[in-house]
């Protein structure tokens, strides 16, 4: 006849033993005894400043540790404060170009030497930026200064240009138009005199800071003869339109 072995006809099972730590008695009697020459008392008063060194070590490397992360944590709240706040600018300003308020990422927790190369980095770039800005205005004041000679040059010629045509108005065409009239109103024709030209106009002046479209390196005339391009010689329009109503009034 088979019987059923339950729960209540199996055996308790055997405590288990736990061996106490075996302790080095040298170092117990050691511990137990008060340092009695002065060699141990300089090393006893030695090994408690270290001990309390090594503990106000380990308290700040925790106190890193967790400014760290509540750094980290605080910045991860503030990404997305930022991130909210820019969409909320590209939705309003949507036809508008607005600097990112993000940046490349910041603020972050910078740590080993991401600061100092950031620091760094911005240095550079503000030192770039103000070499940059310097240069410029001094091509500004170097443009200002050829302009003015520029425009005081070209007051001359329109001077000269206008003294010459009205000295040729004038004379041979005043001489030449008298001659003209005596004989229309005879009715003869008129033939063996011929119309005098108008004198040669004087070329618009090189603009010293325009350079050639194939120049690629853009210097000023003022550093080395960069060569230049004439002018548009908008600045004669009115006295070629002078001169062009008087032929006409002088063949009509």
């Amino acid at each position: 006849m088979n019987s059923r072995v339950t729960a209540n006809d199996s055996l308790e099972p055997l405590p288990f033993y736990h061996p106490a730590p075996i302790s080095n008695q040298n170092t117990l009697a050691a511990n137990l005894g008060e340092p009695v020459s002065e060699c141990e008392k300089r090393l006893y008063a030695q090994l408690k400043e270290y001990q309390a060194q090594d503990k106000s070590m380990q308290t700040a490397y925790c106190g890193a540790q967790v400014q760290v992360a509540l750094l980290d944590r605080h910045c991860g709240q503030l990404q997305k404060q930022l991130h909210a706040k820019e969409e909320r600018e590209q939705n309003r300003n949507a036809g508008e170009r607005r600097e990112r308020l993000m940046g490349n990422g910041l603020p972050h927790a910078l740590t080993q030497g991401e600061f100092y190369d950031r620091c760094t980095k911005k240095a550079e770039e503000a030192a770039a930026n103000e070499a940059t800005k310097r240069a410029q205005e001094q091509e500004h004041a170097q443009v200002k200064v050829l302009k003015d000679v520029w425009n005081e040059g070209e007051k001359q010629r329109k001077a000269q240009n206008a003294e010459a045509y009205c000295q040729w108005k004038e004379g041979p065409m005043a001489e030449w138009t008298v001659a003209w009239d005596s004989v229309h109103t005879e009715g003869c024709r008129f033939v063996g005199l011929p119309k005098p030209k108008a004198p040669a106009k004087l070329k618009p002046l090189l603009k010293p800071w325009v350079t050639h479209k194939g120049d690629t390196e853009g210097s000023l005339a003022s550093e080395g003869g960069v060569p230049l391009i004439e002018g548009n010689g908008e600045g004669d329009n009115d006295e070629s339109n002078e001169s062009d109503s008087a032929d006409s009034s002088d063949r009509g």
